[in-house]
């Protein structure tokens, strides 16, 4: 993950740098709002920064889908994007002197990213990204030249390198434990590697497990099966995987691939709450709110709701949270509301013991 410190040194650095050229441009006729730049104070909804020739070097804009300031060169060429979408996502986009972008950094709620790009071969040549939206989370490296792409990824504890050079492929799989490991040579591998996740799975490692179960799932390189994915997330929750166990809740509630099942849902969610696991958290405080599952507990509700925001950085998923505790209060004592807030206080992660 990319250090909070870092990112926001470097956003520190661009807008230094487009402040000392707003303060020393014009602002064009074009602007929708009054701007004051000799006393550093700008409004508006969009705003052209020209130079002395009247060519557009910079163009702010903020409307419903975020706020974006772009810079151009001399030659009216597009050189820099820095922006934040209505999501709350920051992007911060570089091109070369004839506008085509170059690299790219995305900071999000639930991941991070950065692409740079060779634009003569027209390929990507580094890719870093890392996610807390797939279960267990991915992180993810590519490297790229002419002849070769060295690929790492991993997840949940099972990592997968990848070198493709020419026709020759070499793939290896590797548990991070360091128990298991399978390497691979041959271009037909690559597409196989489901059947080596199977052999790990089948050895007990819960991590590949899990990953088996997400490609059945998935109907990666495998046929879609809601039953064999089941079948190998139960394996990997009752070895206490929470991913695993978060999965399984949402499988029963949603009634994916399987008949809803309201009681089994809340089992698996209360194993992975009591794990640390937020969505799991913000889903059972909705089922005790509304008795779907579970008896209607409205402190109960609240309580998770509340341990869920507290477990979640700012973003879509902590507002989620707390505009549903929020709005519970509004139909709680003051009692009620007291006694959620204590044992919230109180509660602690309880991570189940790993097999052996």
């Amino acid at each position: 993950m990319i250090e909070t410190g870092l990112w926001s040194a470097l956003v520190a650095a661009v807008v230094a740098g487009i402040v000392v050229r707003l303060l020393r441009a014009k602002v064009s006729k074009e602007t929708l709002a009054a701007a004051r730049i000799s006393g550093h104070t700008v409004t508006a909804r969009r705003i052209e920064v020209v130079d002395d020739k009247g060519n557009a070097r910079g163009i702010f804009s903020c409307d419903q889908s975020g706020t974006v300031l772009e810079l151009y060169n001399s030659d009216k060429k597009l050189r820099a994007q820095l922006g934040i979408n209505a999501s709350g996502e920051s992007l911060l986009a570089l091109f070369d002197p004839n506008a085509t972008e170059q690299a790219k950094l995305l900071v999000g709620d639930r991941e991070v990213s950065l692409s740079l790009f060779d634009s003569r071969h027209n390929r990507v040549v580094l890719s870093v990204y890392q996610t807390k939206d797939s279960p267990g989370g991915m992180s993810a490296v590519t490297v790229s030249s002419e002849e070769t792409t060295m690929d790492l990824t991993v997840i949940n504890g099972i990592a997968m390198a990848t070198i493709r050079e020419g026709l020759n492929t070499c793939v290896s799989l590797m548990s991070v434990k360091g128990d298991i490991t399978v390497n691979l040579k041959g271009e037909p591998a690559i597409w196989e590697s489901a059947k080596w996740y199977r052999r790990m799975a089948e050895q007990g490692d819960p991590s590949a497990q899990l990953i088996l179960g997400i490609k059945y799932d998935r109907g990666e390189r495998v046929p879609r099966d809601a039953t064999e994915a089941i079948k190998w997330y139960e394996l990997a929750a009752e070895q206490g995987v929470v991913q695993a166990q978060y999965i399984l809740g949402v499988t029963y509630h949603q009634g994916r691939g399987v008949p809803t099942d309201y009681p089994r849902a809340a089992s698996w969610y209360r194993r992975a709450v009591e794990q640390g696991d937020g969505e799991a958290q913000n889903n059972l405080g909705a089922m005790y709110e509304a008795g779907v599952g579970l008896p209607p507990d409205y402190v109960n509700a609240h309580m998770w709701y509340s341990i869920a925001a507290s477990r979640f950085q700012p973003g879509e998923s902590n507002d989620k949270a707390i505009t549903n505790r929020d709005s519970l209060a509004k139909k709680m004592t003051p009692t009620q509301i007291a006694e959620a807030q204590r044992l919230a206080r109180e509660w602690a992660p309880k991570p189940e013991p790993k097999p052996k």
